[in-house]
């Protein structure tokens, strides 16, 4: 269980009642859709994008809420025994969260953003239990563990680096 103190507030939306449907002119297989492009940095999808965003704001204030405790929780896990480690990744995040902001904060952008954070708190987590292993099997399941989170972070850097590029050519 995790300390409340790492919690942020959750503004859960109240549950549609029982056969109520929500509206909305997007199928379920066009939303995961719109979703999915968005995630791999396609700007083409920014219009859906912005059609959920403006049909279901709470959401997307329930995926930062989500986002953040699971910031907080991999903090705990990379600073567990040590304050000093926790402070330093934390310090870094926000560093890197301000100079990536700095480009732009279009809600796409805040997306990727929060998964480079994410994908580079994995990446540590990663690189301290291969660090740690003690036989050559745990070593190398590691290792291949490391090498997947790292493809991870640099696809999310990828992504974004896409969607600025994307972005300035068609404001040109």
């Amino acid at each position: 269980m995790l300390p409340d103190s790492i919690l942020p507030p959750l503004n859960l939306p109240a549950p549609p009642l029982r056969g109520e449907k929500i509206e909305t002119s997007l199928k379920q297989s066009e939303i995961h859709g719109i979703i999915e492009r968005v995630e791999q940095g396609d700007v083409g999808a920014g219009d859906g994008f912005h059609v959920l965003v403006n049909k279901f704001p709470s959401l997307w204030q329930i995926l930062g809420d989500i986002g953040q405790l699971l910031e907080n929780h991999l903090l705990g896990v990379i600073g567990a025994g040590s304050k000093i480690r926790r402070w330093a990744a934390k310090e870094f995040i926000e560093k890197v969260r301000n100079d990536l902001l700095a480009g732009g904060d279009s809600l796409l952008e805040q997306i990727l953003i929060h998964r480079i954070i994410i994908s580079h708190l994995e990446v540590t987590i990663r690189t301290i239990r291969a660090n740690a292993a003690i036989t050559a099997t745990s070593a190398r399941r590691r290792e291949r563990l490391l090498n997947s989170a790292i493809r991870r972070q640099i696809a999310a850097v990828q992504a974004l680096g896409e969607l600025r590029t994307a972005y300035a050519n068609s404001s040109s």
